[in-house]
């Protein structure tokens, strides 16, 4: 015989009931099943710590709303019958489905399982998002985090709307969201290591003024945040070359090329190296938060989890100068 079952959360739960539909109680089920396992009403009784004629009435129960008999009942004790042996096989099968959805739940709800899907600029917060979700991904293997790279214009709308759970960002907090600070990000004036500032150890602000110097600017995004701040400290260069990416400028740097300024984080991996160097220099280092951006008054358990993880992380890694 087949029975149209759904599964619901919660051992005493009822299933609605549907034109079609047979109403199954998981807790009934589990008791039959045990009762179906010992052959007997006494011994299940003790097994599952409750009096017998209590027992014997939730097999009633559902023996009435199956309209089937289960169980031969003898002094010897209790016996399934040839539909109650079908209805045990469906019912341990039930409760293993159960109990697969009452933990997947659980993990949802703990935020140790689900998809996210979180965005980040052509900037410093892209080399840490990629590293972050690479720890958060091993540390919870039930989950799946995504990565969408674009421009800032973009990413926000889709952060409103739903599509992204998160975005992170260098600097202020736009209006509209809540931001969470992960780390405060030190800038530093950075070299090759057979560059002149880096054998002697420190540079000028007219030493730095007189260097070629080179910025990421795609052509797409606004004018990078860098200019401003070194024309408001009369630092900003004689000759700045504008690279396509961060990725460029910190090769041309490498070449001894000339200078730029980049975040500990952004540079980890060459600073690492020793393919490029950090050099002191007066107003240096200075600081930037980088911020993780989510829609407000959403607290989402994933969203939250990979919050605390990513601030855990940035805390345990973060490079001082």
């Amino acid at each position: 015989m087949l029975l149209d079952m759904s599964v619901v959360k919660g051992r005493s739960e009822h299933l609605s009931r549907g034109k079609d539909n047979v109403p199954i109680n998981l807790h009934q089920l589990e008791l039959f099943r045990v009762v179906a396992e010992r052959g007997s009403l006494s011994l299940a009784s003790r097994e599952l710590g409750m009096r017998q004629p209590s027992l014997s009435m939730q097999i009633h129960r559902l023996e009435k709303a199956l309209g089937l008999v289960l169980l031969r009942r003898s002094g010897r004790g209790a016996t399934p019958t040839p539909d109650g042996k079908e209805v045990y096989e469906l019912a341990v099968q039930l409760l293993q489905e159960s109990a697969v959805v009452q933990r997947r739940i659980q993990v949802l709800r703990a935020g140790q399982a689900g998809s996210l899907r979180v965005g980040a600029g052509h900037t410093g917060s892209l080399y840490f998002l990629l590293e972050v979700m690479e720890a958060f991904s091993a540390a919870y293997p039930e989950t799946r985090a995504d990565i969408e790279v674009g421009q800032m214009a973009a990413l926000l709308p889709k952060l409103h709307s739903g599509v992204l759970d998160a975005v992170l960002k260098f600097g202020s907090s736009p209006a509209g969201v809540t931001a969470s600070v992960l780390l405060e990000d030190h800038f530093m004036v950075i070299c090759a290591p057979r560059h002149p500032a880096a054998v002697t150890g420190c540079l000028t602000p007219e030493e730095f003024r007189a260097q070629p110097f080179f910025a990421p600017d795609d052509g797409l995004q606004p004018p990078n945040w860098i200019d401003p701040w070194l024309l408001q400290h009369n630092l900003l260069p004689d000759v700045v070359q504008r690279l396509p990416s961060i990725d460029a400028v910190k090769r041309f740097v490498e070449a001894g090329r000339g200078l730029t300024i980049l975040s500990m984080t952004t540079a980890k991996r060459e600073l690492g190296a020793g393919l490029l160097v950090a050099v002191p220099m007066k107003h240096f280092p200075f600081k930037r938060p980088l911020l993780l951006l989510a829609r407000p008054g959403e607290q989402l358990p994933l969203t939250e989890r990979f919050r605390q993880f990513a601030r855990k992380f940035a805390a345990q890694g973060q490079l001082q100068p």
